[in-house]
């Protein structure tokens, strides 16, 4: 198992022993979480959450360190990151913003393949508890919320991803 330390905070590294996992949950557990799906509830009776007009937001400033911003590419067979949290760095030690996800884990690809398509379609919240760990040992464990946004100009779709550690 290897550590990386990127500005000052240690990062997972280069490791192949790395397994990641989830659970769909019913309900989100932590308050930052709670609040966003509020915000987004909020913005979905204005005809949707929409970028740059209601993202960045001073009501979501203290939340921002979470928040993701992914665009479905090819129909949904990819997904592009415009904007990547700074909590989620710790899982590739950079931010890959601007890269497709099956670049950086073909795994995770198939998950928003699966979920965030899902979310799409719906347009309702999905939570999940993820976990990454190596070795047996436990490495992170967030919950992420994905909610349907739409990109600058309110007619593509696209996904706001919030993952918020477990203390």
């Amino acid at each position: 198992m290897t550590h990386d330390v990127v500005l000052g905070k240690v990062v997972l590294g280069q490791s192949k022993n790395y397994r990641d996992s989830y659970e769909i949950v019913p309900e989100p557990s932590l308050a930052s979480s709670k609040e966003l799906i509020a915000y987004w509830r909020s913005c979905e009776e204005r005809g949707g959450l929409v970028m740059n007009r209601d993202i960045p937001s001073r009501t979501l400033s203290k939340l921002i360190h979470g928040l993701s911003v992914i665009e479905p590419v090819d129909d949904g067979v990819d997904f592009r990151v415009r904007l990547f949290s700074a909590d989620s760095t710790q899982r590739f030690g950079r931010s890959p913003s601007g890269c497709l996800i099956s670049e950086l884990s073909p795994q995770i690809n198939s998950w928003y393949r699966e979920f965030g398509n899902s979310v799409l379609s719906s347009r309702q919240p999905l939570i999940a508890i993820f976990s990454t760990s190596s070795d047996g040992l436990s490495m992170l464990r967030m919950e992420v919320v994905l909610l349907p946004m739409f990109s600058p100009g309110g007619e593509v779709p696209w996904l706001l991803v919030s993952g918020f550690p477990f203390e």
